[in-house]
């Protein structure tokens, strides 16, 4: 067990060598006892990333946050980050993003066509929602593999 104490801290850090990477970080805790569990339990959660495959899942909210940051220094941040949050209020009863399926974005889809959102409107709405499942993908969060649906828009400006 790597956890030992550090000259003018009270708490216990952690410190570990795993597939020559040394991994460091604090307990958070004065008990000597939960900081091993919690050493032991996050070694396992590194062995089952890097050799079973499994991903560590992350909550609905928080994803569409992280993507909404990500995307911050876009001149069209405003519309990002609303159409994030309005994503996440629509799948609060959800917990975790990997939950939200294919199935559940057409009915996003459906949803808001039926509040009368336009299908420019609907797309941006389906852009930021693929964009924060596959941003999610790429940081290494468990996914679903979903299939977003096509919008068709007229061709050529819009004359009135």
């Amino acid at each position: 067990m790597a956890v030992s104490k550090r000259s003018g801290s009270k708490f216990y850090y952690i410190q570990f060598q795993y597939d020559n990477k040394t991994y460091l970080k604090s307990a958070k805790t004065t008990d000597k006892r939960l900081a091993e569990d919690i050493e032991a339990q996050w070694r396992k959660q590194l062995i089952e990333q890097n050799q079973l495959g499994i991903k560590s899942p992350i909550e609905v909210n928080k994803a569409f946050e992280l993507y909404s940051k990500a995307k911050s220094h876009i001149v069209s941040h405003k519309y990002t980050d609303r159409w994030c949050k309005n994503a996440a209020e629509y799948w609060s009863h959800l917990t975790y993003i990997h939950q939200i399926q294919t199935k559940e974005i057409e009915q996003f889809r459906l949803d808001m066509q039926a509040r009368g959102y336009s299908n420019q409107s609907i797309k941006h709405g389906l852009n930021q929602v693929g964009g924060t499942i596959r941003y999610m993908k790429k940081l290494g969060y468990q996914v679903a593999d979903v299939e977003m649906p096509s919008i068709k828009l007229p061709k050529g400006r819009l004359r009135y």
